[in-house]
């Protein structure tokens, strides 16, 4: 997939378009009369690239169509709204008549896979979708979840584990994350499962996000989806499909499941294609969450515009030494930091961080991180830590879950760090702990500049080993909240104002002109000449009206 560039504070960051070709090698698309499906399938659908285009053309106007009007209240809603949009030409239906088959789609190609992973969530001992799934594909690995029933009766390739689906792990009722529950079978660190059966009897409500920020990529999901008068509400029911649509998934099936509970179930079929099959188009139905900040999109502005501002003042930095290297090196990393994919260490500072972080003969000092500030507070914190140990000459070992930012769906208790940042987890048993929020390390920083190259190579080390799948999913999914497609206008800069929300006198109000003055820095120092883009997040509406004026 193509990539797409975004600002996250002073660092560009780069984010995979969907799953795409950074994740999942499609082999032959290349040239091929069936390049398009196959790679935004990810090499799992045939079609001509006319077909497929086509079908692109039918999805995108029923999606629009849909998006437009929504009708019926209550039990009816579901029945009345959320339409397929796509169509798969070879699906089939596997297992039993009835309560417990499924529509698979293009059955034909997971018949050809030489691998293939699948997960069953709900089972009550009806282990009929299994045997379907493996009289399909006998090379298929089949996983089922089910914390309800002691299993009876069980094939021998279906893999079990007495685990249900929940929010949050609550292990005395036998309930976990998707995550955990994947973990519990090896599975995650794969690249995708192939197909995600989920009847669950509600819990779809509970995890439905899990669904597409999980690490391993679910290919095709088939969902049961209840209507359970104490947790739904129509709000319920467009979160599951605006968060689905919003993530690349596309229904390709529907029917109503009269067996059990009148006409209050539906079979769902969701597929996974890059976010660049809808045209980055936006779904926004029903009740969307929406962000913390006050967000909106400042429109355009010209170089000439932008130009009149006055000059930018430069700052005084005092430093006593190395003032040319540290500038240099500076530069350096501003250049080569980018936030999504893996990427080589450029810098020598963050080079000797990470040679200094994987010397076992080295002594450790642990760190606690439960500072409850945002998350670059947390990295200022960490950072100084970090330099403080290296100073004392010891490797720093952190835990913590770093509140309140850690996402308790996919990190483990104090494991905010290796859970968030791809960096080796350091073994052994500390022999002091490194605590204050500004511990010195005379011998690393001694001035201004020196204290920004240190804090900009420990950013450097952090994400220099990529980020894992559900920060770059919850990325995507921001970007199309907020820009309504896949990727970033061009020349984009983003400003974030901060008014009145410092603590301890931090930092005082900054007027809009210096903002401006920030802006049309960027603009000299890019050398932009077209059109750029200017994006405000601020806390107070007041900062937006005077950046507009």
């Amino acid at each position: 997939g193509s990539g797409l560039t975004a600002s996250v504070g002073a660092l560009p960051m780069k984010v995979s378009n969907g799953i795409g070709s950074e994740h999942m090698k499609v082999a032959g698309a290349q040239g091929s009369v069936y390049s398009r499906s196959l790679q935004d399938s990810f090499g799992y659908l045939q079609y001509t690239d006319e077909q497929w285009e086509r079908m692109r053309s039918i999805h995108i106007a029923q999606s629009k169509r849909q998006a437009g009007q929504q009708s019926g209240k209550g039990s009816t809603f579901p029945h009345s709204n959320w339409e397929p949009s796509f169509s798969c030409a070879f699906e089939r239906r596997i297992g039993k008549v009835g309560d417990g088959g499924k529509w698979i789609c293009d059955a034909y190609r997971t018949s050809e896979l030489h691998t293939c992973t699948v997960i069953s969530i709900g089972s009550k001992n009806d282990w009929s979708f299994e045997r379907a799934i493996h009289e399909l594909n006998p090379a298929c690995r089949i996983f089922t979840f089910d914390h309800t029933i002691a299993p009876r009766n069980k094939p021998y390739y279906v893999t079990f584990r007495q685990l249900g689906l929940a929010r949050v792990n609550k292990l005395d009722a036998n309930l976990t994350t998707l995550h955990h529950a994947l973990e519990s079978v090896g599975l995650e660190k794969i690249e995708k499962i192939d197909i995600f059966k989920i009847d669950c009897e509600g819990c779809e409500y509970d995890i439905f996000m899990q669904v597409y920020s999980v690490r391993p990529v679910l290919q095709q999901v088939l969902m049961q989806l209840h209507r359970i008068k104490a947790k739904t509400s129509d709000s319920h029911v467009n979160r599951i499909f605006n968060g689905l649509l919003n993530n690349g998934y596309v229904i390709f099936h529907k029917e109503s499941n009269k067996q059990h509970g009148g006409s209050e179930c539906i079979e769902y079929g969701f597929l996974k294609l890059a976010l660049r099959f809808s045209g980055g188009m936006q779904q926004r139905l029903g009740n969307v969450a929406s962000s913390d900040l006050s967000r909106k999109h400042l429109g355009s502005q010209t170089k000439d515009e932008i130009a009149q501002a006055p000059s930018t003042r430069k700052r005084n930095n005092t430093n006593s030494r190395g003032g040319v290297e540290h500038k240099s090196e500076l530069n350096r990393l501003r250049k080569y930091t980018r936030i999504g994919p893996a990427f080589k260490l450029h810098s020598e500072m963050a080079k000797k961080i990470r040679l200094h972080q994987s010397n076992k003969s080295l002594p450790i000092a642990h760190t606690l991180m439960n500072h409850r500030f945002g998350l670059g507070s947390c990295i200022h914190v960490w950072s100084q830590r970090l330099c403080h140990a290296m100073h004392t000459g010891a490797r720093l070992k952190t835990f913590g879950d770093w509140v309140p930012w850690a996402d308790r769906l996919h990190c483990k208790k104090n494991d905010g760090l290796y859970c968030y940042f791809t960096i080796d987890i350091i073994e052994g048993r500390s022999q002091r702990y490194i605590g204050g929020q500004r511990p010195p390390c005379p011998s690393i920083i001694y001035g201004t500049l020196s204290k920004d190259v240190f804090r900009a190579a420990a950013i450097e080390y952090l994400f220099a080993g990529g980020l894992p799948q559900f920060v770059l999913s919850e990325v995507e999914h921001q970007m199309y909240k907020i820009f309504g497609r896949h990727e970033a206008p061009s020349n984009l800069i983003t400003v974030h104002i901060r008014w009145g929300d410092k603590i301890m006198g931090e930092m005082k109000k900054v007027g809009i002109d210096q903002y401006v003055q920030a802006v049309a820095s960027i603009v000299k120092n890019r050398k932009i000449s077209s059109q750029i883009n200017v994006y405000v997040a601020t806390e107070d509406p007041a900062a937006f009206k005077r950046s507009e004026e």
